[in-house]
């Protein structure tokens, strides 16, 4: 670095500096996290209270809230990963279209039995407010040192520095937290491909990524072409030199500018190849006096990587493999238990509204509540009643079902193995099957198989407990790792 940069490096990162310390930022992550921690804070005392519609109240007020900002986010076009979603949904076959119906099906039940029309009209208005009011904010505060950046790399495209330079600098010198304010510079995917490159420390570590939610939502919408549906993958392609190793979220083409000359395009994570192996014997070539091959280098880095993922590929493959075809892949692919988890959750709920097991008297006590302990007293009544311990509980009663199938609907335990199979729809693969139904199937049926009550807490409780844990199990060892 000569004496002539060495002041855009310094005007660079005291706009990253004021971009990222904006007051408005910095208030609007404490009141955001602190809604978040507050709704938490309702639902675990609601879920110790046994307070089941309380609960379910705090729970949509979070979910709701946070829905509909990112919906909204999408439609006004300032968030990326809001938008690819959109066109993820836009893209859904007749298939996804049914079972998304009858996704938002369940939801309407789900807030019709446990009465949340107002919480859901609450996180909605959260949402927008927050858009209208902190949101703008921080963008007022946040413009001045964008324009000032921009102007600055303005400046010096004019003096003959390519982009590439510019972006290495901006990723370079942007500090720990770097990745917001080159995001809002050069867009999402460039940032992606930034962080492939320069995206180290001075130990070689890899600096923080920002909101790495968002890259797994878009790493698991690239991952679902490697459903059972789709075709299959084909090999990985060796890495050229010069290149950025691949990731699961591709980086666009557009970002492959020419390397300036003097900077080096390997990153400080990656280690410098080895040399050459040499063979110590005569080829035929050789002993028929032709010139000898050229030696074959040794794998880099990034090929010894690739050769290591293919290996573990192969082994996750086993009995089933990744991508199954024909009936193996229907019966334990994740469409199959979207529907049988929606059976489950609409029989439970169902059952529920038949029992009376949520009131929306108790609901409405509590939000008419003059102080915390009457709250806490009608929570209390509520949550009797919610509790099926000691009552003259009925099974499901449904026109057109045989009663040997809606016995089974008798308590929680259908609706929790409904959430576990709805779980497992999150992961790639079928071989998470072989360990979700079976929870499912413990978390329903395990207190028929016997008595497994522990102490004062009730057998369906403890068959739900293990249905849980065993689910808990199927993550840890039978989804496809990406």
């Amino acid at each position: 670095m000569n004496e002539q940069t060495t002041p855009v490096y310094e005007q660079l990162q005291r706009q990253i500096e004021a971009y990222n310390r904006a007051p408005a930022a910095v208030l609007r992550r404490r009141l955001y996290g602190g809604y978040l921690v507050f709704c938490a804070f309702l639902a675990a005392v609601f879920a110790a209270m046994g307070d089941i519609g309380l609960f379910a109240a705090a729970v949509a007020l979070a979910v709701v809230t946070w829905l509909a900002y990112f919906i909204i986010l999408g439609f006004v076009g300032r968030s990326y990963v809001a938008r690819r979603v959109g066109r993820f949904v836009m893209g859904f076959k007749p298939g996804d279209w049914f079972l998304l119906l009858i996704g938002l099906a369940l939801a309407a039940g789900m807030v019709y039995v446990f009465h949340l029309v107002v919480p859901c009209i609450f996180g909605v208005v959260f949402a927008v407010v927050a858009l209208l009011t902190m949101d703008r904010v921080v963008a007022t505060e946040r413009r001045k040192p964008i324009e000032q950046a921009e102007q600055l790399l303005k400046d010096q495209r004019r003096q003959g520095t390519d982009d590439r330079t510019l972006r290495r600098m901006v990723c370079e010198h942007g500090g720990a937290v770097w990745e917001p304010f080159f995001e809002e510079l050069f867009g999402y995917e460039s940032k992606l491909a930034a962080r492939q490159q320069w995206g180290y420390d001075e130990l070689g570590r890899p600096r923080p990524a920002d909101r790495p939610w968002r890259d797994a939502v878009v790493r698991w919408m690239e991952e679902r072409p490697s459903e059972p549906s789709a075709a299959p993958v084909a090999a990985a392609e060796p890495v050229k030199e010069g290149e950025a190793p691949p990731t699961a979220i591709a980086a666009p083409s557009a970002e492959k500018l020419p390397m300036p000359s003097g900077i080096s395009e390997v990153s400080p994570a990656q280690p410098a190849e080895s040399p050459a192996p040499i063979q110590a014997v005569p080829t035929e070539a050789a002993q028929k006096g032709e010139p000898p091959p050229p030696d074959k280098p040794a794998p880099s880095y990034d090929e010894q990587a690739m050769e290591r993922d293919r290996a573990r590929r192969r082994r996750e493959e086993g009995l089933f493999g990744t991508s199954p075809r024909g009936p193996i892949a229907w019966l334990l692919g994740p469409r199959l238990r979207f529907l049988v988890a929606s059976g489950l959750i609409a029989g439970c709920l169902v059952w529920m509204h038949q029992n009376d097991l949520v009131e929306a008297e108790h609901l409405a006590k509590v939000r008419q509540s003059q102080n915390l302990e009457e709250a806490k007293t009608v929570g209390g009544e509520a949550a009797q009643q919610a509790d099926t311990r000691g009552k003259d509980i009925q099974p499901l009663k449904c026109d057109g079902l045989s009663p040997s199938i809606t016995q089974w609907f008798n308590s929680y335990g259908p609706g929790v193995a409904g959430l576990i199979l709805i779980f497992s729809t999150l992961f790639r693969g079928v071989k998470i099957s072989l360990f979700m139904y079976p929870a499912a199937a413990v978390a329903m049926f395990g207190d028929a198989m016997g008595d497994p009550s522990i102490g004062s807490v009730a057998p369906e409780y403890t068959s739900i407990a293990a249905g849980g844990a065993l689910a808990v199990v199927g993550v840890l060892f039978g989804r496809v790792r990406a």
